[in-house]
């Protein structure tokens, strides 16, 4: 995406017999700047950082930066100050009902705080009011991350697919439809060749190497999912889920100290994590020469 390129965002009454305007155009010509503080107000507080002065509606690459790392969590902001956000978004569609902005974000919003529901109708809005907007790839793939959550994988799917049309680098709507492949359609074959596209998209996606690890070793060749495993922990070096599956890999090779190492390494991340403790438990009495059954090494795969 060339992130220089001007986008067709906003809509407005008064402009729709005119050809599209760029959002620097309708800041001008449409907006009041109380209206640009209380957008911008709404996105620092659902960033965390309530002292930037950025003027959000005239810096696109901001918005898509938090869009490519929202990923529908809670980041460095809290509970209580998305929901002020959603509260600002809401007070200023009530006078501008028609932009797509303060749908998209208010969706993005209520989507961390696990309010589906209410965020697919926003997401559904937003899609709708999208007609000037070249770049908006990102609405598709937010729309499909809330499609997933409300179980309607198929609508995901056709939302990937989409969001990966427009943008046809989009690393990571191919790494979740990949997911999605796996995990709903059990389509393996097709979810290895979208790991491999996020890969190529983006060379430093560890989320795509770890994921196509798996498949490796879910096709027996646990050399290749090691390999794969160590790139991800190359470019994320507490990639708790990468430690996990390089042990996995690394015990079907009987390199049960090399196991029980990442197993440690992944609970040091993770201290919770079941799968691997209990595993970790099988390696050690392997490695303490305990043959034992392997066949409860994969009661958790």
């Amino acid at each position: 995406m060339n992130k220089k390129d001007h986008e067709h965002y906003l809509t407005d009454d008064s402009f729709e017999s005119k050809k599209p305007q760029t959002i620097y155009d309708l800041l001008s010509k449409s907006m009041r700047s109380e209206t640009v503080n209380q957008f911008n107000k709404a996105i620092c507080l659902m960033m965390g950082n309530e002292n930037d002065n950025s003027n959000y509606l005239s810096n696109l690459e901001n918005l898509e930066n938090y869009r490519k790392t929202s990923e529908f969590q809670l980041m460095t902001s809290t509970t209580e100050k998305y929901e002020q956000a959603v509260a600002i978004f809401s007070k200023l569609l009530k006078t501008k009902p028609n932009h797509v902005l303060f749908y998209e974000f208010r969706g993005i919003a209520k989507s961390i705080l696990e309010d589906y529901i209410f965020a697919i109708k926003d997401l559904d809005k937003t899609v709708e009011l999208s007609t000037y907007n070249p770049k908006s790839a990102f609405v598709f793939y937010n729309r499909a991350i809330v499609r997933d959550k409300l179980e309607n994988y198929k609508g995901a799917m056709d939302d990937y697919d989409k969001a990966i049309e427009l943008e046809p680098d989009f690393d990571k709507a191919f790494h979740n439809r990949g997911d999605l492949k796996v995990e709903m359609f059990n389509d393996i074959e097709g979810a290895y060749i979208d790991y491999e596209n996020a890969i190529e998209s983006n060379p430093h996606y560890a989320p795509a190497y770890n994921r196509r690890s798996i498949l490796k070793y879910k096709f027996g060749n646990f050399e290749k999912a090691i390999e794969d495993c160590n790139k991800a922990i190359e470019i994320d070096p507490v990639f708790d889920d990468a430690y996990y599956n390089r042990a996995n890999a690394k015990f079907k090779l009987y390199d049960f100290a090399g196991a029980v190492e990442d197993y440690q390494k992944t609970l040091s991340f993770s201290l919770l994590n079941v799968k691997a403790s209990y595993k970790l438990k099988i390696a050690m009495a392997k490695l303490n020469g305990n043959t034992g059954n392997e066949d409860e090494f994969d009661f958790f795969d």
